[in-house]
This record gives C-alpha cells, sequence and structure tokens, in this order.
C-alpha cells in the first residue's frame, strides 16, 4: 500500500498489515489461532504470521480487506467472538496505518476444546496413598 504525501511515498507492506490483524486477533477472547497454527506464542515470536490471514489493498482508493481464518474456543458465543474480532482488526489497522479498512471476513476453521474432560469421562477422584 502507498500512500503518496508532500514529502514522498509512504509504502506499508501488506504482511504489516497482516501482522497487525494477527497480533489484534490473538487478543480477542475466545479466539484462540488464527487457522494455520498461529498461537499467540508464534505471533510473538514472529512465526506463522501470515497463516490465515490475506490482505487485499486496492490502490485506487486506499481501502482495505482483511481476509481471516480462525480457530475459536469450544463454548463461546461464536457470532460475539467473531463481531468482536471484526472490530478490534479494522480498529487496530486504521489506527496503526491510517488505511481504511473496507471489510474484515472472518472463516471459523475449528472449533477448539478447552482443558476440560470430554463430557462422558468420568471425573477422576485423588485416590489416598495411605496403607493399613
Amino acid at each position: 500500500m502507498t500512500v503518496p504525501e508532500e514529502l514522498g511515498k509512504i509504502q506499508i507492506n501488506d504482511d504489516v498489515i497482516a501482522t497487525i490483524a494477527s497480533l489484534a486477533a490473538v487478543e480477542v477472547e475466545g479466539i484462540v489461532s488464527i487457522s494455520g497454527g498461529s498461537t499467540l506464542a508464534e505471533v510473538w515470536g514472529g512465526k506463522g504470521l501470515k497463516k490465515g490471514v490475506a490482505v487485499t489493498t486496492d490502490q485506487a482508493t486506499s481501502q482495505t480487506v482483511i481476509d481471516l481464518e480462525v480457530n475459536i474456543e469450544y463454548g463461546v458465543d461464536v457470532y460475539k467472538a467473531a463481531h468482536q474480532l471484526q472490530r478490534a482488526v479494522k480498529n487496530a489497522i486504521e489506527a496503526m496505518t491510517g488505511l481504511r479498512v473496507k471489510t474484515v471476513n472472518v472463516r471459523i476453521s475449528g472449533i477448539v476444546l478447552g482443558n476440560q474432560p470430554p463430557r462422558n469421562a468420568p471425573a477422576r477422584t485423588p485416590q489416598s496413598s495411605t496403607r493399613d
């Protein structure tokens, strides 16, 4: 993305926009990862930032379209989390780059179970280790 200025052009690579989107996405409650394996640790480590994020910029209008594929936590209100994700990504990109985000398309690729045991698994109780 190139923005003409009085002093010259300012160019923002689509990879930078994708990184901003990835960082904003994994901070949203209920979003476990970017599809393709980008967990929060991988994002902060710089690995897999472009996986699951596509950026399309219209040079004529300076508008950007973001396509995200994410994995969501089981039990979360999917619509609410996706809507929060759209807002977070749009706000982060616009605040950091000055670009206008036209749309943020979200595709839920998977649901990830938390640390809870499966429903049909019997609950385990600790057994005493004392002997008579």
